[in-house]
């Protein structure tokens, strides 16, 4: 049994979870950390509320509210809508103010400054003197100086890169619309490029999806990269060293996720130490937006080897955006579906796994309301848990053989693939178990006791209610069905030597 630590990113309490949310990390995160926890690993899911995210002081200007009250809301919002879809985070930290957040943060910035790794340089930084706010991320607006779309000086959702504001061009202010006016400031910055070539090395052993390897092959060819990390003037993450140079949350993922740790060991009093779950045989399985791509998938990994006593295989799972009926997800526009909306309409089992079939893990994808209203209507529950009486007939205990049972190998074996961490898809185990839907339908009339076995086994991690029921409803009328579908599984029944 291995340990795996699978993380989620963190989301900015700025606002509830909506279902591009849900069909991003967030349900990919769960359904892997079940499946890794099925097959017999020990795994920890993780995630925190972003608390000192930029966009938060803008809300907070906005609304008149102060931005801690913003987010402890938000935060509990969020929770409850991953609760509402049985997202079942291990631990979900509040990081404003806490002290494993705090000192975790600190520490990987006096490791790196302590390698000489950290240099103070000269810049200039877009600021509105109307509003009196700098064009760090949240505030200010202009052109990526990497592919000419709209974006902060943060990161850009449109490619990933994490842009030059020097190069952006003019910059509008996100408050009052004016135009902001370069002022000089120093900050201190990470001379990232000098890990670029390690990182080569240590990604040429993992398997990341094609859009990532495209991304890793052109920014780490970038060796003397330098990262700004410190925001003079924004209130952001403090450092004890460096008081006047606060660090901001782009930074610190790393560091939270290995505070949710922390801090879950401490509150479930478990006798493990954060060494238990911080060591080279630990593997980290990172869940996030393509946009992450350069915190995540560069800075994370290479904080990773700088430390060396940390997890050492890294496997980072991207995915794209969602539309929604054809257009972009927009909060502001009200065009957005919310999870606490729709778990409260339909059955949370329904809406995993359509949305795993919908998944946009490696181009994007659409969500069309009334697509997914007929397929709850037409295929989402089994006959024999629709219609009782239907289920009176009784399920039949009939066994595959011969051609039957080989005809499941293709299934069984597109959910192995699914399943791992590092050719992870939640959207292809929910195309097996559609593929196996098939070979039910086509058997004993859909009766087939052994054949929904398999498929409740093969459907916890995604649906893990009807799975249940599944299991309630065909092993009280044919426990052999169960033995059956587990021997499956370990290759062991009958003409199944390699599935």
């Amino acid at each position: 049994m291995s340990k795996f630590l699978v993380t989620i990113t963190p989301p900015t309490p700025n606002g509830d979870l909506h279902l591009g949310h849900l069909a991003g990390p967030f349900l990919a995160g769960d359904v892997c950390a079940r499946v890794l926890r099925q097959l017999g690993h020990e795994t920890l899911l993780v995630s925190y509320s972003d608390d000192y995210q930029s966009y938060l002081l803008r809300r907070s200007r906005e609304s008149g509210r102060w931005h801690v009250d913003i987010a402890v809301a938000n935060s509990a919002a969020i929770q409850r809508s991953m609760r509402s879809v049985d997202i079942a985070v291990s631990n979900f930290l509040q990081a404003y103010g806490n002290p494993y957040f705090l000192e975790e943060v600190n520490r990987y910035f006096d490791m790196i400054e302590d390698r000489a790794l950290v240099e103070r340089r000269a810049a200039s930084i877009p600021f509105c003197k109307d509003c009196a706010v700098f064009g760090y991320e949240g505030f200010g607006r202009a052109r990526c100086n990497y592919c000419g779309a709209s974006s902060d000086a943060s990161q850009c959702e449109a490619c990933a890169g994490a842009p030059e504001v020097a190069r952006m061009g003019p910059m509008q202010c996100n408050l009052c619309k004016g135009t902001m006016t370069p002022v000089p400031v120093e900050r201190l910055v990470w001379k990232l490029g000098l890990s670029f070539a390690r990182l080569k090395k240590l990604y040429a052993a993992v398997s990341t999806r094609a859009h990532l390897s495209s991304y890793l092959e052109r920014i780490l060819a970038q060796d003397g990269a330098e990262w700004p990390l410190t925001r003079p003037g924004e209130p952001s993450i403090p450092l004890a060293r460096h008081p006047d140079q606060p660090v901001h949350t782009w930074f610190a993922g790393l560091a939270g996720y290995r505070a949710t740790v922390r801090e879950f060991l401490a509150k479930e009093s478990r006798l493990e130490s954060i060494q238990d779950w911080w060591n080279p045989s630990v593997t980290i399985v990172h869940f996030l937006g393509y946009d992450c791509s350069y915190s995540h998938a560069v800075a994370y990994r290479a904080l990773l080897d700088i430390e060396g006593a940390a997890p050492r295989l890294v496997v980072p799972v991207t995915n794209r955006f969602l539309k929604l009926d054809g257009k972009d997800f927009s909060t502001s526009r009200n065009h957005a579906i919310w999870i606490k909306d729709i778990s409260s309409a339909y059955p949370v089992d329904a809406i995993r796994f359509y949305v795993a079939l919908k998944a946009p893990e490696n181009e994007v994808d659409d969500f069309n309301r009334a697509d997914f209203a007929r397929w709850v209507e037409s295929s989402y529950l089994p006959r024999f848990l629709r219609d009782p009486k239907w289920a009176g007939a009784g399920l039949r205990a009939n066994p595959p053989a011969g051609e039957a049972l080989a005809r499941l190998q293709g299934p069984i074996a597109d959910w192995r693939r699914s399943a791992q961490p590092q050719s992870f898809s939640m959207a292809g185990m929910a195309r097996a178990l559609e593929a196996l839907l098939v070979e039910i339908e086509h058997t004993d009339g859909g009766a087939n006791a052994h054949l929904w076995s398999l498929y409740g086994l093969l459907g916890q991690a995604l649906h893990p209610g009807l799975s249940s029921r599944i299991a309630a409803a065909v092993h009280g009328r044919r426990p052999e069905a169960a033995e059956w579908s587990n021997a499956v599984m370990a290759g062991e029944a009958a003409d199944v030597h390699s599935v």
